[in-house]
């Protein structure tokens, strides 16, 4: 009645006791670090409640349990580890190779036009018709024909934390310790490599490991050699005395012809599995330093996904509610072609109207969706290209006890992101002086007058030289996007990587895919 097929094992690998597979690790509610043998036995001696369990597990894991009667399948709250399935013959297939699965299937239009739009698939489905996704948070129970889902993990929220300032600071801080303690814990020593930037989030990580005094860690930085990325970067690691790799964007690293090499090929297959966007900003730099020994073969790498979010960045609109919870989501994802989104307001995203809340808490919706999908299917999904090149991946920006903080904060200390940047900048970084301010760009109303203005009446090609000369890029994306750019028919303007990504995806891959 079940066919389990689980066949990526580049990083986190499978692990199979009994009849129950789990692939990751977690601590429990006694903050108990569960991984291989003892994760599985407590799967086993809980198994009665196992629902009510899960909602404690506090890691990155996919559980598969089978017995005579039934098949349950969850993953943790970022869908770490992605799972299929599709229902053949009476037979439910349950794979983590969506293309496995891919042989008669349809091409499902709506979700192509989803991917092309905002870089991932909603909700449960994929490419193909009748070949599903499980998602971040969700508990399946197949039981012979029938299927039964539900949620054990949302973001929306009806409360606040009414604390006072000083409070929640506290709380915060010693949150931040926890979360880093558990990820020195799970590490044991190994090689820590952190994706070091000029931003905050991956700093913060790279502070709390110095505060705890862990010590085996490289930082690298990669693109172009006088970026503000990669000064920023270098300062920050020079100040806490941790190893600083650069890998210089050109054309050596990013060769001409890379969209034809096999190796790249098969590593965007294995990213995208029939959902999400392939993110390859980090994948010659990885593959860089995997291939002249600059990191061990045991390396953890830890990226700052993403602290932003939780801390206010993303907040889109603090008055959403009922009436505009959905076109303010297609505002903000729906960004990287235009299309016409009103089957994909009707069909996919209708469901985010039927929440019952108090206006004050309808920006959680947003929140959660945000979560839900682009993090687990985009942000999360980035770190497929550790994995493909052997290496584990942690991420303590979504340790569950520093979500749960963040998800009851008051949206008034959100905005803007002031008591997630107050807080780190004054008790984190002053400290070990790496406060160097994050410039923000500023908001000029003339400009975005225009940039509306343009977007709205001017023709595609002038729209795209008008942005392309406004661009900076200070990564050397453009090594990245001519190549793509030269392949496919559709103009894009040389700064929108991720859709020319995406068109050229579809069509070399899908399509192809569709005719045998």
């Amino acid at each position: 009645m079940y066919n389990i097929i689980l066949v990526n094992n580049r990083g986190f690998k499978w692990f199979q006791k009994y009849d129950c597979y789990i692939k990751g690790f977690a601590f429990d509610e006694d903050n108990n670090l569960l991984q291989k043998d003892n994760f599985i036995d407590y799967i086993i001696q809980n198994k009665k409640d196992i629902k009510e369990k899960i909602k404690h597990l506090n890691g990155l894991f996919t559980i598969i349990i089978k017995d005579k009667e039934k098949l349950l399948v969850t993953t943790d709250k970022l869908r770490t580890f992605p799972v299929f399935y599709t229902i053949f013959d009476d037979k439910i297939i349950l794979t983590d190779k969506s293309k496995v699965l891919v042989k008669a299937q349809k091409i499902n239009n709506l979700s192509i036009k989803e991917f092309l739009s905002c870089r991932f698939v909603n909700k449960q489905y994929t490419f193909f018709e009748d070949i599903y996704q499980i998602e971040a948070g969700e508990f399946l129970v197949f039981d012979k024909t029938t299927i039964h889902k539900e949620f054990y993990y949302s973001y929306i929220t009806n409360y606040f934390n009414n604390n006072d300032f000083e409070r929640l600071k506290q709380d915060f801080v010693k949150i931040m310790d926890n979360m880093i303690k558990r990820i020195i814990e799970y590490a044991n020593g190994r090689e820590i490599v952190l994706p070091l930037s000029g931003g905050y989030d991956s700093r913060i990580i790279a502070t709390l490991l110095k505060k705890n005094n862990y010590s085996n860690i490289l930082c690298y930085t990669y693109g172009k050699r006088d970026s503000y990325e990669v000064e920023i970067s270098n300062k920050v690691a020079k100040e806490l005395g941790f190893k600083w790799e650069f890998i210089e964007y050109n054309q050596h690293t990013i060769p001409r012809n890379y969209i034809e090499d096999k190796e790249f090929l098969k590593f965007l297959e294995y990213a995208s599995n029939n959902v999400s966007l392939p993110h390859i900003q980090d994948y010659f730099a990885v593959k860089y330093m995997s291939e002249n020994k600059i990191i061990s073969n045991d390396a953890i790498f830890i990226p700052g996904h993403s602290g932003d979010l939780l801390g206010g960045t993303n907040l889109s609109n603090p008055k959403s509610n009922k009436d505009n919870i959905v076109d303010n989501i297609i505002k903000k994802q729906y960004t990287i072609n235009n299309i016409n989104f009103n089957d994909i307001r009707n069909k996919t995203l209708k469901y985010l109207t039927e929440y019952d809340l108090d206006e004050e808490f309808y920006y959680s919706v947003d929140d959660n969706y945000n979560i839900r999908e682009r993090q687990s299917k985009f942000i999360v999904n980035s770190c497929r290209v550790y994995e493909f090149f052997g290496y584990q991946f942690l991420l303590p920006l979504w340790d569950d006890e520093l979500v749960n903080f963040f998800k009851i904060l008051p949206v008034y200390l959100k905005e803007n992101s002031y008591f997630f940047e107050k807080v780190i900048i004054e008790e984190l970084f002053a400290p070990f002086n790496v406060d160097f301010i994050q410039e923000k760009p500023k908001q000029s109303l003339i400009k975005n007058i225009i940039k509306n203005t343009i977007k709205n009446f001017f023709p595609e090609i002038i729209k795209n030289k008008l942005i392309e000369k406004n661009y900076k890029d200070v990564n050397n994306f453009f090594l990245l996007t001519e190549p793509i750019q030269k392949s496919i028919k559709k103009q894009f303007p040389a700064s929108n990587l991720n859709g020319i990504l995406a068109y050229w995806y579809i069509n070399k891959f899908i399509k192809r895919l569709e005719d045998e």
